[in-house]
């Protein structure tokens, strides 16, 4: 980029040069020698010098100076080194916690790649006991890895169900320098290795590693003293409570048939994670939002396609509550008498905020 802005420089510069003199629309006439002018004067004819050779010459000097750069871009991109190397495919199914994971990753049973990080590349360290931590007791492991090197570490994860052990074992290379990976068949074991806590999560069954379903895989692990929750933190919170026979039935029998088909939808593909602010542990160790008015589990789903919202509340007693809503109108279902003419806090917030008058429907 430089050689042409220097040239396109130049060439200005030049025709600057060239303006300050006098130019002629038309070239100067030819002087003519007539006969009697050159014998006249005694002089031989003018010598016409041939151009057509001249010509040729440059087109050869500039094909040679053509043919030569190429040939040294080719050596140079002979001698240049690749990295890293292509078994990085071997890791592309593998995703984040919560993010979709793509199984079919073209692995023979108890093939594990070599690493995918330079050697030179400095690695955090992963050695150490660690803990899974923000867990029910009887769903604790144990992570040890020892034998660290620049490219992989030994590891045994041992996972607790009640009483039940099983135990994980191998080798993971390194697939970032805070990241390593342990293939065994279809499945995936990841580690990630934070500032306080290191990260295990997986792709694929528990059966690949040879492990029944029963057991709990993924999770943070600290290496100070785990915290585990207690049976009087969740109140008998249950996430799954909306698939239950009672809540389903009350959802059927109170929806308009239309509404009870978004509501099917809604769960299935616009289901969100519980928000922060309103985020418990129920009896199993999920996460789940729990509204403070009532005291009951609460979901949130968003379908962007449609642009709708929906926010339901159910009870273990079977009473529910669902707000569907987009930027037009809002519709407010319920079963309970006590709300038949209001709405929770929660739901009303929403109508001032967006100044719609919901249409409510008692059943």
């Amino acid at each position: 980029m430089g050689d042409n802005q220097y040239s396109y420089r130049d060439a200005n510069r030049n025709q600057g040069y060239l303006g300050g003199i006098p130019q002629s629309s038309t070239p100067p006439p030819r002087r003519s020698l007539n006969a009697s002018s050159a014998s006249s004067s005694g002089g031989a004819p003018p010598v016409r010098i041939p151009w057509q050779p001249f010509l040729g010459v440059a087109f050869a000097v500039v094909g040679i100076v053509i043919l030569s750069s190429a040939a040294a871009m080719l050596r140079e991109g002979q001698r240049r080194p690749t990295y890293p190397p292509d078994n990085t495919a071997a890791y592309a199914g593998v995703t984040s916690p919560g993010s979709t994971v793509d199984d079919d990753l073209s692995v023979t049973p108890d093939e594990n790649p070599s690493s995918t990080v330079p050697a030179n590349v400095e690695k955090a360290d992963f050695t150490g006991t660690w803990h899974k931590t923000d867990v029910y007791e009887n769903q604790k492991a144990t992570l040890t890895v020892t034998d660290q090197d620049d490219l992989s570490f030994q590891f045994t994860l041992k996972l607790w169900n009640g009483k039940k052990t099983a135990t994980i074992s191998g080798e993971a290379n390194f697939t970032d320098a805070d990241a390593a990976a342990y293939l065994q068949g279809a499945g995936v074991l990841c580690f990630q290795r934070g500032t306080q806590y290191m990260t295990v999560f997986h792709s694929g069954s528990n059966a690949d590693f040879s492990i029944a379903d029963g057991f709990q895989i993924d999770g943070r692990f600290t290496d100070g003293t785990p915290s585990y929750y207690t049976k009087q933190e969740t109140k008998g919170y249950d996430y799954q409570l909306y698939q239950s026979d009672k809540i389903v039935k009350a959802l059927s029998a109170t929806l308009s048939k239309d509404d009870y088909a978004l509501y099917q939808e809604m769960m299935k593909d616009g289901l969100q994670s519980p928000i922060a602010y309103e985020r418990k542990v129920d009896k199993n160790g999920n996460k789940v939002n729990v509204d403070a008015e009532l005291d009951c589990v609460k979901y949130y789903a968003h379908l962007t396609s449609i642009g709708k919202d929906m926010i339901f509340i159910c009870s273990d007693s079977g009473k529910i509550y669902v707000l569907f809503y987009d930027v037009e109108e809002m519709r407010y279902y319920t079963n309970d008498k006590s709300y038949s003419t209001k709405m929770p806090k929660a739901f009303q917030a929403v109508a001032d905020a967006k100044q719609i008058e919901p249409l409510m429907i008692y059943r």
